[in-house]
C-alpha cells in the first residue's frame, strides 16, 4: 500500500481542508518535520484512520480527531487515494463528532461514516464494511499496519527489547501463528478433560467400594487403596454374595414353614368365627321377630284408613272440594254486592255536591274577567317601570361611585395623615438625638479648645528655652526677653495634639452634616402640614384628626360591601378625586327628580315589583280556569260512575242467587257420601288428612310385610345351622395367629436385609469390574496426553521452556534476524550482528525468541540492553525492518510499498545518522516510500524532499518541499 493522495478537513489541528499530494514527492525517501505540537503525527493518524477507522497511536482515540480551531459548519473528514498492487483505491471516513443540528438550535451527533471506491467503480459503505474490506485487499489489521507499516514514536523499539512472552505476541499477529497456540491449548484442555474423566473414575471405584454393604464377619475395614486391590476387593465381594445366597435359602425354608403352621390356625380360627357368628345372628332375628309382632297390630289398623282414605281420594275428596269453593264464592259474592251498594250510596251524595259546584261556575268567570284587566293595565305600564329601573341603577351607580371616590379621599388624607404623623415622631427623634450629639459635640470643642491652649503653651516654653539674650526671638525679633514663657504642669505633646485635632475635626463635620439635615427635615415637615391642612380644608371645610378620617373610612367600606357593585374611578390625585366627587354629587340630585316623577304615575314602585303583581294575577287567573275545568271534569266522572255501579249492582245480585242454587246441590250429595262411608263428618276429616300420606302408608305396610316374612324364612335357616353344636372360645387360637405373624415380619424383615445387601453387592461387584478396567484405559491415555502437552507448552521438567508455538516462530523469527542483520552491518559499520539466544537465561521463564547482539570488534556477545541510545534506535530500525521484507517474502498477498517512522534520530551520533539515513535511502530506491517525523537538523539538510508543517493560533498548514 502506497498513498498517493491525503485530503484532511477540520481534522486535529487543520481546521481548513489540507491536501498532501504524495505523487510529488516521486517515490522514495521524505522528511515530515515542522513546529512541536503543529500536526505532523496527525499526517500518519489521518491514513492510519482512513483505512482502519482508528489513529496510529494508542494514546489518541477518533472521538479527539476533531479540530478545535474548525468553524462549526466545517465538516471533519479524511480521504485517501492509494496504490496497491498496481490499482488505485479510494476511501473516504467520518468521525463520530458533535455537528450544529441542519434545522432548528443546538448540537447533534454525527455519526462514524465510510465510503471504500474499488479500481472497478464498485462503492462499499459502512464503517463495518470498509474495514472488512481493507482487511481483505491489505491481508493486515490496524494492528499489524501500526507493527510494519506505520511505526508509531518508538514503538519499534518494543519488538528489540521484549522478551519472549511479549515478542511471541507480536509475532503471533504478524504471521497469524495463533493456531499453533490454539493446538496448545487443545492439548491443555484434553488433558484437564482426560484428568477430569480419571478422577471422576476414581471417585465412583471410592464411592461403589465404600457402598458395599458388609456384615461384621465379613467388611473392608482392613482395605487402604481399594482399587489398587482388586482381586482381594473381588474375593472378598464373592464371599459376601455366596454368604448372602445360603443366608436367603435357609431364611425363605423358615419363612414357608412358619406360614403353613400360620394359615393352619387361621382356617380354625375362620370356621370358628363363622358358628359364633352363627348363634349371634339367631339372637338378632329372634330380638327382631318380637318387635314385629308387637307392631303387628298398628299395622292393621293403618290398613283400614288406608282403604278409607282411598275411598276418599277417589270419590269424595272432588266433591269436598267443589262444595268449599261455592261456600268461598257465596260469602265473597255477598261480599261485593255489600261493597257496590256502598259505593252506589257515596256516589249519590257526591253526584249532589258536583250539581252545586257546577253552580259556581258562572262566578269565577266572572273574577276571572277582572282579574285579566288589571293584567292588561300592568302590561301597558311595564316601558315606564324600565326606565325607572335604568335610571334607579344608573343613581345607584352613581352613589357607589361616590362612596368609593370618598373612601380614595378618606384614604389618601389619612395616609398622607399618618405619614405626617410618622414624619413628626421621626423628627422629634432625630431632633432628640441630635441635641444629645450637640451636646457631646460641645464638649469635644471645648477639650479640643483648652488642649490648644495647652499645647501653644507647651510650644512657647519649649522656644522660650532656646531664646539668648542679645540674640533675635525667632517670632517677635526681640532680642530682649524679659518675661520668658514657663513650661505647664498640664503638658500636651504634638502629636497627641494632631490627634486631638484630627478626631475633633471629624466630629465637627459629622455635626455640621447633621445639623443641616435636621433643618432639611423641618422644612419637609412644615411643607407636608401645610399640604394636608389644605386638603382637609377641601373635603371637610374644617380640620379634623385621624380617628375621625379614620371612622369615615368605615362608614363608606360598609356601605360599599352592602352595594356589591364594581366602580371604575379616576384615582389620579386628591384634586380630580374632588372635582369627580362634586359632579357626581349633581347628577344625583337630578336623578332623584326623574324617580319621584316616573313614581307618581306607576302603581308600584320599581319594575319587580310591577312584574310580580304581574305574576300573582296571572297565576290567580290560570288558577281559575283550572278549577272551572275541575268542576266540569269531576262531574262528567260522577255522573259516569252512578251509572256504572247501578248496572254492577244488578250483575252481582243475579250472580249471588246463581251460587246459593249450586251450593244446595252439592251439600245435598256431599253428605249422603260422608254418611255412607264414615262414621261421623269428624270421621271424614281425620281420613281425609291421611289422602296425602297415601303413597307413604302403603310403602309402610308392604315394608313391613316383606322385613316380616324375611325375618320368619332367616330364623328357620339359622335355627338349623346351629343345631347340635356350641360357640367356640376363640383365645387361644389368637395368641398363637399373633406369635407366628410376629415371627413371619421378623423373618421376612430379615430376607428383606439380605435380599437388599446381596442385590446391591452384586451389582457393585459388576461396577468395579468394569471401571477397573476403564481406570487402567484412561490412567494409560492420561499420561500420553499430559506428557505431549507438557512438551507443546514448553513445561517438561529440566527442559528450557519453549512452547510450540515458539518453536514454530523461532523459524520466522530467525529469517527477520538474517535480514534485519544486512540493515544492521551497514548501520553499525559491521560491528553488531543480532542473534537467537540459544540458552535461555532461566528454566524458568518462556525462552525460544531471546535475542543478544553479538559484538564483531571485541569477539562475544551480550544482552541488547547493554546498546547505547544510538546504537539501540539503529539496532531496533534493522529490525523493523527485516521484519517488513520477511512478512512481504512470507505472508502470501502482503506488498508493503511504504514505511512510516515516528521519530528516534535525534539519539544517533553523526556516523550512527548517516549510516541509518544510507540505509533508508537505499530501501526508498527500491520502489518503496518511506516518510521519517524528526526534529534532527542533519535530517533536514540530508533529505531534499520534505513535507514542512507550521502552525499559529489558527491552526496548522502544510507545504511540500520538493526535488
Amino acid at each position: 500500500m502506497r498513498p498517493t493522495k491525503l485530503v484532511m478537513s477540520a481534522f486535529g489541528p487543520y481546521p481548513n481542508e489540507t491536501v498532501i499530494d504524495f505523487d510529488k514527492l516521486n517515490e522514495g525517501l521524505f522528511l515530515i518535520s515542522g513546529d512541536t505540537g503543529s500536526g505532523k503525527t496527525t499526517i500518519f493518524d489521518a491514513i492510519s484512520f482512513a483505512l482502519y477507522g482508528k489513529p496510529s497511536g494508542v494514546m489518541r482515540e477518533s472521538s479527539m480527531l476533531r479540530c478545535n480551531f474548525a468553524k462549526a459548519t466545517t465538516q471533519t473528514f479524511v480521504e485517501l487515494s492509494f496504490l496497491y498492487q498496481d490499482q488505485n483505491y479510494y476511501i473516504k471516513r467520518v468521525p463520530t463528532y458533535m455537528r450544529p443540528k441542519i434545522s432548528g438550535e443546538g448540537e447533534t451527533t454525527q455519526n462514524h461514516e465510510a465510503e471504500l471506491i474499488l479500481p472497478t467503480g464498485e462503492s462499499i459503505g459502512g464503517p463495518n464494511q470498509v474495514d472488512e474490506k481493507i482487511k481483505e485487499i491489505l491481508k493486515i489489521d490496524a494492528e499489524q499496519f501500526s507493527q510494519i507499516v506505520m511505526i508509531a514514536q518508538n514503538d519499534f523499539l518494543k519488538l528489540l527489547k521484549s522478551d519472549t512472552r511479549d515478542r511471541k505476541e507480536i509475532l503471533r499477529m504478524i504471521f497469524s501463528t495463533g493456531f499453533y497456540q490454539d493446538f496448545e491449548t487443545k492439548l491443555k484442555n484434553q488433558t484437564d478433560m482426560v484428568k477430569s474423566d480419571y478422577d471422576k473414575l476414581i471417585s465412583q471405584y471410592d464411592f461403589n467400594v465404600e457402598t458395599v454393604k458388609t456384615t461384621e464377619e465379613l467388611n473392608f475395614n482392613d482395605l487402604d487403596n481399594f482399587y489398587f486391590n482388586q482381586d482381594i476387593i473381588n474375593n472378598r465381594l464373592n464371599r459376601l454374595i455366596s454368604s448372602d445366597e445360603k443366608l436367603l435359602h435357609d431364611t425363605r425354608k423358615a419363612i414357608k414353614e412358619n406360614n403353613n403352621q400360620l394359615n393352619k390356625y387361621k382356617k380354625q380360627l375362620t370356621l370358628a368365627e363363622s358358628i359364633n357368628k352363627t348363634f349371634d345372628d339367631l339372637t338378632i332375628v329372634k330380638v327382631r321377630l318380637e318387635n314385629l309382632k308387637t307392631r303387628k297390630l298398628e299395622i292393621d289398623e293403618k290398613r283400614k284408613q288406608l282403604d278409607l282414605a282411598k275411598i276418599v281420594q277417589r270419590d269424595i275428596l272432588e266433591l269436598d272440594n267443589q262444595y268449599q269453593r261455592l261456600n268461598n264464592d257465596l260469602k265473597t259474592s255477598k261480599e261485593n254486592l255489600k261493597k257496590t251498594q256502598e259505593d252506589l250510596k257515596i256516589e249519590n251524595s257526591n253526584f249532589s255536591m258536583s250539581i252545586k259546584e257546577i253552580e259556581k261556575i258562572n262566578e269565577y268567570q266572572k273574577l276571572a274577567s277582572d282579574i285579566s284587566a288589571k293584567s292588561t293595565t300592568i302590561l301597558n305600564q311595564l316601558p315606564n317601570y324600565d326606565k325607572l329601573s335604568k335610571n334607579v341603577d344608573d343613581r345607584d351607580l352613581s352613589h357607589a361611585k361616590l362612596l368609593k371616590i370618598n373612601e380614595l379621599l378618606l384614604s389618601k388624607l389619612l395616609s398622607k395623615y399618618v405619614k405626617h404623623e410618622n414624619d413628626l415622631s421621626k423628627q422629634k427623634i432625630d431632633s432628640d438625638n441630635y441635641n444629645d450629639y450637640k451636646n457631646e459635640y460641645r464638649k469635644l470643642r471645648q477639650q479640643y479648645e483648652e488642649g490648644e491652649a495647652i499645647y501653644l503653651k507647651s510650644q512657647a516654653a519649649i522656644l522660650a528655652e532656646t531664646l539668648i539674650d542679645d540674640k533675635p526671638c525667632p517670632v517677635c525679633g526681640s532680642i530682649h526677653h524679659p518675661n520668658i514663657a514657663k513650661a505647664s504642669e498640664n503638658h500636651l505633646s504634638e502629636q497627641d495634639f494632631v490627634q486631638l485635632k484630627k478626631q475633633y475635626t471629624k466630629q465637627h463635620k459629622i455635626f455640621e452634616n447633621k445639623r443641616e439635615s435636621i433643618l432639611a427635615t423641618q422644612n419637609e415637615v412644615n411643607k407636608n402640614q401645610n399640604h394636608l391642612d389644605q386638603m382637609m380644608m377641601n373635603y371637610f371645610a374644617k380640620k379634623v384628626n385621624s380617628n375621625e378620617i379614620k371612622d369615615q373610612i368605615q362608614l363608606n367600606q360598609n356601605k360599599l360591601e352592602k352595594l356589591q357593585i364594581e366602580v371604575i374611578i379616576n384615582e389620579n390625585n386628591f384634586d380630580n378625586l374632588i372635582n369627580d366627587h362634586k359632579a357626581i354629587t349633581s347628577k344625583l340630585s337630578n336623578l332623584e327628580m326623574v324617580i319621584v316623577n316616573l313614581k307618581k304615575d306607576l302603581a308600584y314602585d320599581s319594575l319587580d315589583l310591577a312584574q310580580m303583581a304581574l305574576k300573582k294575577l296571572n297565576d290567580k287567573s290560570e288558577r281559575y280556569k283550572l278549577l272551572i275545568e275541575k268542576i266540569n271534569n269531576n262531574h262528567n266522572t260522577i255522573t259516569s260512575n252512578l251509572a256504572s255501579l247501578k248496572a254492577l249492582e244488578v250483575e252481582r245480585k243475579n250472580t249471588l242467587s246463581k251460587i246459593e242454587i249450586d251450593l244446595s246441590k252439592t251439600r245435598e250429595i256431599f253428605e249422603g257420601l260422608v254418611d255412607k262411608h264414615f262414621k261421623s263428618i269428624q270421621h271424614y276429616k281425620e281420613i281425609r288428612s291421611l289422602v296425602a300420606q297415601i303413597d307413604l302408608i302403603d310403602k309402610e305396610i308392604v315394608s313391613f310385610d316383606q322385613e316380616l316374612l324375611k325375618s320368619n324364612e332367616l330364623f328357620k335357616r339359622l335355627s338349623k345351622e346351629v343345631e347340635n353344636k356350641e360357640k367356640v372360645d376363640l383365645t387361644t387360637l389368637n395368641i398363637n395367629i399373633e406369635k407366628l405373624e410376629k415371627i413371619e415380619s421378623n423373618e421376612n424383615e430379615k430376607f428383606r436385609l439380605i435380599q437388599n445387601r446381596y442385590g446391591s453387592n452384586k451389582d457393585i461387584l459388576e461396577k468395579l469390574k468394569s471401571l477397573g478396567k476403564e481406570i487402567v484405559i484412561v490412567e494409560k491415555e492420561y499420561s500420553d496426553v499430559s506428557e505431549l502437552s507438557k512438551t507443546a507448552r514448553g513445561n517438561l521438567t529440566g527442559k528450557a521452556r519453549i512452547q510450540f508455538e515458539t518453536y514454530a516462530q523461532m523459524a520466522y523469527f530467525t529469517e527477520i534476524l538474517k535480514f534485519a542483520n544486512k540493515r544492521l552491518a551497514t548501520m553499525s559499520n559491521n560491528q553488531y550482528e543480532l542473534i537467537r539466544r540459544k540458552e535461555p537465561a532461566s528454566m524458568r521463564g518462556q525462552s525460544g525468541l531471546d535475542i543478544d547482539v553479538f559484538d564483531h570488534h571485541y569477539g562475544k556477545s551480550r544482552p541488547v540492553a547493554s546498546l547505547s541510545g544510538g546504537e539501540s534506535f539503529n539496532a531496533a530500525l534493522a529490525l523493523a525492518l527485516g521484519l517488513s521484507d520477511v512478512i512481504q517474502h512470507v505472508s502470501g498477498g502482503i506488498q508493503i510499498d511504504a514505511l512510516f517512522i515516528d521519530e528516534g534520530f535525534g539519539s544517533l551520533s553523526d556516523d550512527h545518522l548517516d549510516a541509518a539515513i544510507d540505509t533508508l535511502a537505499e530501501i526508498a530506491d527500491t520502489n518503496r516510500m518511506i516518510g521519517v517525523i524528526s526534529h534532527v537538523k542533519e535530517l533536514k539538510d540530508r533529505i531534499d524532499q520534505q513535507i514542512y508543517i507550521t502552525n499559529d493560533i489558527s491552526g496548522s498548514k502544510i507545504e511540500i518541499i520538493a526535488q
